[in-house]
């Protein structure tokens, strides 16, 4: 049984082919070995019962990902040259393992050297250093059969031997395989990748074909306009056999010696497009424009372009959208803050926002027929202050209302000192003057009936409203 098992073994070592490391992070397994203390000596090497057993039990840690730092617990029984009688052992080694191969594959062979301690019982302790090699053969996923072959070199007299095993190692961990790089994310690896920073297809190992002719862009003269192989991707409209973008005449045929125009032909611009077929005859254009010009490049010709001379977004009608609310920017008082068309491409008040604003007309207080503000007031004039602060494209109107108790002149006037003193509260603390107004109404703008207290109080107002301007 034991000849039966070393052949195995010798047969699949001598028969591996070459294969690649698994990408194993922690494995743990066990062996059953043979052990042969004379053969080293007598030279028998295929004398087979000089072969005891053992077992081993081992814990192997990928260091690297060729290296594997392995260590075994082994027991067996010996049988020295010296006393030919059995006695048992226990040991343990610490191995450094070279695996030739990098990735999964269904074979795996290795070379291993380490050191280690065996006691042997009874008797004494002494040191081994272990050398062979292996094979990590794959049977599962996560289950693999292994097995080596060694030469232990023994410290004492007479102790060094051959060890060879089978058995299984179990996966219980793994690191994660290289990450492979794609800068341009279209699923092809940028070592493969001709266009490694631009999407695009596997057809054209990872280049582009904007205008879907076949020639990927990197090999097109004309990316962005379907076309022919035979003029590199270059459209021929006219079918002349002089591509557009050389044909000074491309939407109508001519030789070649006259740069693709018809003889004869006027052109008033000097664009190489016909008056007759010319869009904007009085000025240098493009073929694909049909003769009008694009200063700006952003594929909407001039004449239809509301911002002609600053590239921007075709569904703007050619003009820039710099924070990309959909307001074009020379309709934007916010350019860089989103915000929607009605407030003038600027952020609106959130609604606890407004509700201050809301909340300021009865919280803002007066001493009787006085401007003075109540120190009561100061808690939400701070608020509006804040939220000057954080809407600096805001301007506020400040208006001062009253009810109707006393002359209309005496109210025109308190409403007007009422409003100017929040006014001048909110540039005390800090708030610009450009951006606010104050103004009074007196009597004139009232919210509720002044022939009742309760819509007297309520008439008797300051109102905050802020907005774009």
């Amino acid at each position: 049984m034991n000849k039966l098992l070393s052949l195995i073994i010798l047969v699949i070592f001598l028969q591996a082919a070459q294969a690649q490391n698994s990408f194993i992070k922690d494995a743990i397994g066990f062996r059953a070995i043979m052990v042969d203390y004379q053969g080293p000596y007598d030279g028998n090497f295929d004398n087979f019962q000089n072969y005891k057993t053992g077992f081993e039990f081992f814990y192997s840690r990928n260091i690297s990902p060729n290296l594997n730092l392995t260590v075994p617990l082994r027991a067996g029984v010996a049988r020295f040259t010296e006393t030919l009688e059995n006695s048992s052992f226990i040991g343990m080694d610490v191995q450094l393992q070279y695996a030739f191969n990098r990735v999964n594959k269904p074979v795996t062979p290795y070379l291993f050297i380490g050191i280690g301690g065996v006691k042997d019982i009874p008797g004494d302790f002494r040191a081994e250093v272990p050398i062979g090699g292996g094979l990590d053969i794959r049977l599962h996923e996560k289950i693999l059969l292994n097995t080596f072959l060694s030469y232990r070199y023994g410290t004492s007299e007479n102790t060094s031997s051959f060890q060879h095993g089978l058995g299984f190692k179990f996966l219980i961990g793994q690191t994660k395989p290289k990450e492979i790089k794609d800068k341009d994310g279209d699923g092809i690896p940028d070592n493969l990748d001709d266009c490694p920073t631009i999407p695009g297809l596997a057809l054209y190992n990872g280049c582009p074909d904007t205008d879907g002719d076949g020639i990927p862009d990197h090999k097109d003269d004309c990316p962005t306009f379907a076309g022919l192989k035979e003029f590199n991707g270059c459209p021929d409209t006219d079918g002349d056999s002089v591509p557009d973008h050389t044909d000074a005449c491309p939407t109508v045929p001519g030789p070649k010696e006259n740069k693709g125009c018809p003889l004869g032909v006027e052109d008033s611009d000097g664009d190489g497009i016909p008056d007759d077929d010319d869009k904007c005859p009085d000025e240098y254009g493009l073929a694909q424009y049909e003769g009008c010009p694009d200063t700006d490049g952003d594929g909407v010709p001039d004449h239809l372009d509301d911002c002609p001379t600053v590239a921007g977004d075709k569904l703007l009608r050619g003009c820039p959208d710099a924070d990309g609310d959909g307001v074009p920017d020379y309709l934007d008082k916010c350019v860089d803050l989103p915000g929607p068309a009605r407030n003038s491409g600027c952020p609106e008040l959130k609604k606890e926002e407004k509700a201050i604003l809301d909340n300021a007309m009865r919280a803002v207080q007066f001493d009787l027929n006085s401007a003075n503000l109540k120190p009561q007031s100061f808690t939400v004039l701070d608020q509006i202050v804040g939220l000057m602060k954080k809407y600096p494209q805001y301007s506020i109107s400040i208006e001062g209302h009253t009810d109707t108790t006393g002359t209309p002149e005496r109210n025109q006037t308190l409403s007007d000192s009422r409003a100017r003193a929040c006014y001048d509260y909110l540039v005390q603390k800090g708030v610009s003057a450009d951006r606010m107004k104050s103004k009074g109404f007196g009597q004139n703008r009232p919210l509720y009936d002044n022939e009742t207290e309760e819509g007297r109080k309520a008439n008797r107002r300051v109102e905050f409203i802020m907005t774009v301007e």
